[in-house]
């Protein structure tokens, strides 16, 4: 039976914390709302594109994707994925507030999963 690539490139997604991507919704109640996809499919992965994270624009008032490597090349602020678990089988879910919103500036922000990708 042929392989779907998954099972070999599971194990060394685990270990690097990587894992196929989250839908995210961030919204303020300014009207402030982003749908975001996070993560990486398992084709980025197993060809060395990576994981893409949420990150302010460079002026900050706006939100983006972009790689590990581009938001520390170009000094960008990262938003850490708060629905990443150590354990994959008990993903985090609900929604989390308190960020800062890069249209108003209050940090009235919210971050939602709303699915999964790959």
């Amino acid at each position: 039976m042929p392989s779907s690539g998954y099972a070999e490139l599971r194990p060394s997604l685990l270990e690097d914390g990587q894992m196929p991507g989250h839908m995210l919704n961030a919204f303020c109640l300014c009207g402030f709302d982003r749908e975001m996809h996070v993560g990486s499919s398992i084709a980025d992965l197993s060809s060395g594109v990576g994981a893409t994270c949420i990150c302010y624009t460079a002026d900050g008032k706006d939100l983006i994707t972009a790689s590990e490597k581009d938001i520390q090349e170009h000094g960008l602020e990262k938003i850490d994925n708060p629905f990443l678990s150590d354990d994959p089988l008990s993903p985090r879910q609900g929604i989390y507030d308190g960020y800062r919103c890069p249209v108003c500036g209050r940090n009235t922000m919210s971050l939602t999963q709303v699915g999964f990708w790959d």
